[in-house]
């Protein structure tokens, strides 16, 4: 799946630098073995943090780029809308596990959400 995203954010020139760590705002998919990708930004790659703060406007967002990122995610899920079968395997089950065990830690599992 990795170089299956890789591929449409190259091809809309945008820098990637892929990460292959559980996410705790997508990974809770990895726990019923359904394959999630969670884009983000480093907040400190030059060692100044920058982080939301009151004085965040839209006048601190590249509406240019956000347009390529969603144009380039939105040609994958558009090329997976398409597809039979998924282009990529299941999550393997040592990293379901692991999911699993921090979705139960930090959220409370499915029970959580009314659902165990």
């Amino acid at each position: 799946m990795e170089q299956f995203f890789v591929r449409h954010l190259s091809a809309a020139d945008l820098r990637v630098q892929a990460k292959r760590a559980l996410i705790p705002y997508s990974d809770h998919f990895l726990a019923t073995a359904v394959r999630a990708a969670w884009m983000g930004r480093n907040n400190c790659e030059a060692g100044g943090f920058f982080h939301h703060r009151p004085a965040d406007d839209m006048t601190r967002v590249s509406c240019p780029l956000v347009a390529r990122i969603v144009s380039a995610a939105g040609a994958g899920l558009a090329e997976l809308a398409d597809c039979e079968v998924m282009p990529f395997e299941a999550t393997p089950q040592p990293a379901r596990l692991v999911a699993a065990a921090m979705w139960d830690e930090l959220f409370g599992g499915w029970a959580g959400f009314g659902g165990g």
